[in-house]
């Protein structure tokens, strides 16, 4: 008696138990068939395959398992074989997120300047980040300095002293 979760190599009558990875969904099938890219088959004689949750992905056929989202991306569909990456300007701190609403906007005195980033980048001694969702540091301009890191404006200099260069951290008394 043939069953689906088992299938029947070379006109055998002794069924075989699907694989991890693969499925039977046919009684009398000759062969088992693997789980598409965006499924998995964790168990072995399987019926049916299972489609990957948001937040995870399947990015290869056979598969026994889903796969979370890495930091820095989501997977917002079930069914996907790929992940997006978080936007400019955006980080996603935690694995296997599932929207868009996971993407956190660069703090001010921050920036985050390439997609994907799994956290923010503090701007630099002679920058400042004004903005939140900021995708670069500004550098301090001439009569400006920036004499701490994670800045939020530009100084200006006092009164005797002078910034003869962009992206100072420090006035030079005159």
């Amino acid at each position: 008696m043939s069953e689906v979760g088992f299938y029947y190599p070379s006109g055998s009558t002794i069924g075989v138990a699907a694989s991890v990875g693969y499925y039977v969904a046919t009684a009398g099938a000759t062969a088992q068939t693997p789980a598409d890219a965006g499924y998995y088959v964790s168990t072995v004689g399987a019926s049916a395959q299972t489609q990957a949750t948001a937040g995870y992905y399947v990015a290869t056929t056979g598969a026994t398992e889903q796969t979370p989202a890495d930091a820095g991306y989501y997977v917002s569909t079930a069914g996907a074989t790929a992940e997006t990456a978080a936007a400019l300007g955006y980080y996603i701190g935690t694995t296997g997120a599932s929207s868009t609403a996971a993407q956190v906007a660069a703090s001010v005195g921050y920036y985050v300047a390439s997609p994907g980033a799994s956290a923010q980048t503090q701007a630099a001694a002679g920058y400042y980040v004004a903005a939140t969702g900021a995708t670069a540091q500004t550098q301090a301009t001439v009569g400006y300095y920036v004499p701490t890191t994670g800045a939020t404006a530009q100084t200006p200099a006092d009164a005797g002293y002078y910034v003869s260069t962009a992206g100072a951290t420090a006035a030079t008394q005159a």
